[in-house]
């Protein structure tokens, strides 16, 4: 479907959620657990500011203001977040070639294998982008980035262990990170990804119908016990794409 055609059929936050899978309305109930009402979010991996976005309603609805780390941002004219135009990853000022058509977007590695990311994995390789690294080092100093963290959701293509093993988790605390492919069972470092975020004293919360993320957040924050591992499955709308 194009994105003209779409964009005539289904509105973005339409029926309440911007996210792919209700990872937004989630958060929002985080949030109001924990009285932050106001706050700031690092969406990794944006992907489109309304479409499949789990910050816009940080934006709409609670006000937060925020970065939002994007190769090839698009429809972010209605947003207040900051928009780097880079690639999250573990090597500084790296280039690193893309592929794929919208959410089957897949990395090119350097001997031009795929990056082992479980998305779409019969993606074709039919037009290729190039954008340069940025780590999370860089990132929080060069954006001044507040030391607390409400929100950071990571999706980037297979490279979120690589990337989070660079994000200095003893000057930076967050409130609840979710994370692509972080769970034990998923490829191709899902294990390696609980055994870090625990080890740093974020506890792998399994929220029901998680889809692929991992959903991670402090016991203090946990505060109002196990109602939040309540969560729907999305059923998409009609020309929403998947989102």
């Amino acid at each position: 479907m194009t994105p003209i055609i779409q964009r005539a059929v289904h509105n973005p936050g339409g029926d309440s959620t911007f996210a792919q899978n209700f990872q937004d309305i989630w958060f929002v109930s985080l949030a109001r657990a924990n009285n932050w009402d106001s706050g700031y979010y690092l969406d990794i991996g944006a992907y489109s500011g309304i479409w499949c976005s789990n910050s816009a309603l940080l934006d709409f609805e609670l006000k937060y203001s925020g970065i939002s780390v994007e190769p090839f941002p698009t429809d972010f004219g209605l947003r207040n977040s900051e928009v780097v135009v880079k690639a999250m990853g573990d090597v500084e000022g790296k280039e690193v070639s893309f592929g794929g058509v919208g959410q089957m977007r897949l990395i090119k590695n350097d001997d031009g294998s795929v990056a082992p990311s479980l998305r779409g994995g019969g993606a074709m390789f039919g037009g290729t982008g190039l954008s340069t690294m940025i780590t999370f080092p860089e990132l929080l100093k060069q954006y001044e980035v507040p030391q607390f963290i409400n929100l950071l959701s990571l999706d980037v293509e297979g490279l979120e262990y690589p990337s989070l093993l660079q994000f200095p988790f003893d000057e930076f605390e967050v409130g609840a990170f979710i994370i692509e492919n972080g769970q034990v069972k998923r490829a191709p470092h899902g294990r390696e990804i609980v055994e870090l975020m625990e080890k740093n004293g974020y506890r792998e919360r399994l929220v029901e119908n998680r889809g692929v993320d991992g959903y991670f957040v402090k016991d203090k924050y946990w505060g109002v016990g196990d109602e939040l591992l309540k969560k729907g499955e999305r059923v998409h709308p009609f020309g929403s794409w998947g989102c």
